[in-house]
């Protein structure tokens, strides 16, 4: 699996965390929640999503416990844990990369395959939807638009959406990311008291006034790119189901007790009435019959929350926002572990080419093993540079079945030779790493070793053996 494959991994198993975690407050505190707040918890989620990396902090819900400096077993990091080599497998690390690399790829078009066939499904409905919307016609009635203007200065918009009326829709509903227009079945002026009306549009502003077409837009495409993860799904869903309840909330604010009984019978009679195909572009006032009876219960038990309420509420999405949205401290241990994997590889891929191309110079021209004793010194760059297409060129298939090019930190390997007709004497043949920094030692070459953990020093095989190496591999 590629390293961005399984760092968007990590993210989503993060953001899935996220969901747990406001399925859990919801779940404990649903009684005592007002609904808007209910509604407001999955913002949290849609920005963990949304963040390609989190600030760190020691209270965040991914500070995960240590001991000695070191994660606890089975915590690991899937982003910076290599994958296990079997040991059938060690002889022949190449042939193990080989496959990796193909799984990885394998892995990249089955994602990629999700995204697509779910945005063609989700984009399948929506261009139904319009072809369905070609009958629309703006309304001029003022039987509407004297409502919807009393809805707009009520809920402060500063200017009131377009309304359609059209047969695609059985209930009203609100349609359109950039310009959304509010939609309404042919004939509700008749069908609906001047009051039920004024309710409708006040529940349909509502939305635009809580941005739920950009939340719905947004919550779509991430649901795309992280199909495989059934928790974003259930989010999603559950999102939806609490989006009413809390534009209900939003409108019954700006009513009066008495008016609020009569918007839950607005409502009830909606509910009552058919029902056309779901869409995800819709955002209707009685999108989600199976939860009326949760909303018409809010609506009898509503009541305006003291200052102090919206105070402690207000720190307590502040707290849940600090746990979520934030990641734990590094932790030196993890850094090294993964640098010392880096390391290992670097050091089985050089021995692995190192040793296949002294035996391809002891075949050509016989040069004899240990050349260079230790303390002696090697300056790099007077011997020619070879070309990784000239190694492979000569060490596959005979002596490697494949050559790695880069090491262990994702850096180019880096050759030089005497790559002369057989029979001649090469000065040498090397390749060498960077090491971690990714930029080469200027200075001569000694051989002897160097602490483990210097990540930054070049290693170097040369003739046969290492010349400068890391002590403890």
């Amino acid at each position: 699996m590629s390293a961005f494959l399984a760092g968007f991994l990590v993210h989503s198993l993060k953001a899935a965390a996220v969901v747990l975690l406001v399925l859990l407050v919801q779940f404990l505190f649903r009684r005592w929640l007002p609904a808007r707040f209910v509604y407001a918890l999955w913002a949290l989620v849609l920005l963990r999503l949304l963040m390609p990396a989190a600030p760190i902090s020691s209270w965040s819900l991914f500070h995960l416990p240590v001991e000695g400096g070191k994660r606890l077993p089975g915590l690991i990091d899937l982003a910076t844990t290599p994958a296990p080599v079997p040991e059938s497998e060690a002889s022949s690390p190449t042939l193990w990369q080989r496959t990796c690399e193909q799984r990885g790829l394998l892995v990249q078009i089955l994602w990629l395959a999700g995204i697509v066939g779910l945005a063609a499904r989700q984009l399948l409905h929506e261009g139904r939807l319009r072809s369905r919307l070609a009958d629309r016609k703006r309304s001029t009635d003022p039987r509407i638009l004297e409502p919807l203007e009393d809805a707009r200065t009520i809920l402060g918009l500063h200017r009131a959406p377009e309304v359609f009326e059209t047969s695609a829709v059985t209930s009203p509903a609100l349609h359109g990311f950039l310009r959304p227009r509010v939609l309404l079945p042919p004939g509700t002026a008749e069908g609906l008291s001047e009051e039920s009306l004024r309710h409708v549009l006040l529940h349909e502003l509502a939305h635009i006034k809580q941005r739920d077409h950009w939340i719905q837009a947004t919550a779509s495409v991430l649901r795309w790119l992280h199909w495989f993860n059934p928790l974003i799904h259930l989010a999603y869903r559950r999102m939806q189901s609490d989006r009413e309840p809390a534009c209900d909330a939003l409108v019954l604010g700006h009513l009066s007790p008495r008016a609020r009984r009569a918007y839950g019978s607005t409502l009830i009679s909606l509910s009552a009435g058919p029902r056309g195909e779901a869409s995800g572009s819709l955002v209707g006032m009685a999108e989600t019959y199976q939860h009326l009876r949760r909303r018409v219960s809010m609506i009898a038990k509503f009541s305006i929350r003291p200052l102090r309420v919206s105070a402690v509420l207000a720190c307590a999405m502040i707290v849940l926002a600090v746990v979520s949205l934030t990641d734990q401290p590094a932790v030196a241990a993890d850094t090294e572990q993964a640098d010392m994997a880096a390391q290992k590889e670097t050091i089985t891929d050089l021995r692995t080419i190192g040793s296949a191309l002294h035996k391809w110079g002891n075949d050509q021209a016989k040069i004899e093993e240990g050349s260079l004793d230790y303390g002696d010194t090697l300056d790099w760059q007077i011997c020619p540079a070879v070309e990784w297409s000239e190694i492979e060129a000569i060490l596959v298939p005979r002596y490697l079945p494949e050559v790695p090019k880069i090491d262990g930190w994702g850096n180019t390997y880096e050759f030089a030779a005497n790559l002369g007709q057989p029979g001649s004497q090469p000065c040498w043949i090397g390749i060498r790493s960077t090491g971690k920094d990714g930029r080469f030692e200027s200075k001569p070459y000694v051989i002897s070793g160097f602490e483990h953990n210097q990540w930054e020093r070049d290693i170097v095989w040369i003739d046969g053996f290492f010349m400068t190496w890391p002590t403890m591999q």
